[in-house]
């Protein structure tokens, strides 16, 4: 539902706001128009144009449309002077992805049935962010400013985080329809993480490691990660989702545990059996729910997460969103089937080994 992303909105245009100078801020969703590919806006909902097709004579009908077909990121500036306006100017430049800009920039108002160009529009910066959810565009993110804006490194690296962080969000919501209350939590949990960006990591208590995991996991496979974890009981604090005991909504604890934890652990898959009744495993959705929390908050260290270990099970079915750029620790089997721990204990050492490194500096333990 586009409710669900109304608190998203709020809160990654005041980022942006604040932090890149952007005074406007649009995603548009794919939209059928007449059975033709299109974009339509998705937060605005007082948008005077409406939806629009990517395509008219056979060109990209806008910026927006040219990043939603070429499926890269667009930092779009005329080639005239700091003064000189997207609608005034003759030609562009993209300074991101080096794409050859032929469509024209320009800003329609709906008037009656008719829509028309209106020539007075003091955008001087355009940015524009394809959205992938399941490893596809399905979006695009893009802001406006009124000063002709230089594409830094830096700039460049939190709108790309942004723009995945919408991706993952979205494929969760997709993924998640029968849990619409846990979304909202989820993203009002951010909104008051990310303004904020106060978390005292380096504090005098031990960072926190969220584990996640399903109720139906291997046994065996949750009890030696813990048991890793443990042997870091010394520089950081486990905290497992199954031993939270306070009063009030457990959903709404694990959203603080994660937005408060430096460090988190997901182990995605979950026994069940296949059609002829055999064992296998596939990936539980409440977890991949928290993953996409830990994702997102991943991205912005100094918010909260800093570094996180997915591990699941190589049988497990298919991602419902797209990380395979991401790290992942696949549980090792024997040909019966059970666990090879040796191998399992190595490979999870290792990684607990270097996503602590930092711990075991400050406590003097590491070189």
């Amino acid at each position: 539902r586009e409710e669900d992303f109304e608190p998203l909105r709020e809160m990654v245009r005041k980022y942006i706001l604040d932090n890149f100078d952007m005074y406007k801020i649009e995603l548009l969703s794919e939209a059928n128009i007449s059975g033709e590919p299109g974009l339509k806006p998705h937060w605005d909902k007082n948008d005077a144009y409406g939806a629009y097709p990517l395509q008219k004579d056979g060109q990209p009908f806008g910026l927006n449309a040219l990043c939603y077909i070429c499926k890269k990121p667009l930092w779009v500036v005329s080639t005239g002077d700091q003064d000189t306006t997207l609608v005034d100017a003759e030609d562009y430049v993209d300074l991101w992805s080096h794409v050859p800009i032929k469509a024209k920039f320009k800003r329609f108002e709906r008037e009656s049935s008719v829509n028309r160009w209106a020539g007075n529009d003091p955008t001087r910066t355009l940015v524009a962010l394809p959205i992938r959810s399941d490893g596809r565009v399905c979006a695009v993110l893009y802001t406006e400013s009124d000063k002709k804006l230089p594409c830094t490194e830096t700039a460049k690296e939190e709108l790309k985080y942004i723009a995945d962080g919408i991706g993952t969000l979205n494929a969760l919501v997709q993924h998640r329809q029968s849990r619409r209350n846990d979304t909202n939590l989820a993203i009002q949990a951010l909104k008051e993480s990310l303004p904020q960006g106060k978390i005292n990591i380096f504090g005098l208590t031990k960072p926190t490691v969220f584990f996640a995991y399903s109720s139906r996991a291997d046994r065996r496979v949750i009890g030696c990660i813990k048991s890793e974890i443990d042997a870091f009981s010394d520089v950081v604090e486990l905290i497992d989702w199954s031993e939270m005991s306070e009063s009030g909504v457990i959903n709404q604890q694990i959203l603080e545990a994660i937005k408060n934890a430096k460090y988190g652990i997901c182990y995605f898959s979950e026994e069940s059996e296949d059609e002829a009744g055999n064992l296998t495993y596939v990936d539980n959705q409440n977890v991949f729910f928290e993953a996409g929390m830990i994702y997102f908050l991943s991205h912005y260290a100094v918010f909260g997460i800093v570094d996180w270990i997915p591990i699941r099970e190589s049988v497990s079915s298919k991602m419902p969103f797209d990380i395979r750029d991401l790290r992942i620790l696949n549980v090792p089997r024997l040909k019966n089937g059970s666990l090879n721990e040796d191998e399992f204990v190595h490979d999870l050492q290792t990684r607990l080994t270097s996503l602590f490194r930092d711990e075991q500096k400050i406590n003097g333990d590491g070189s």
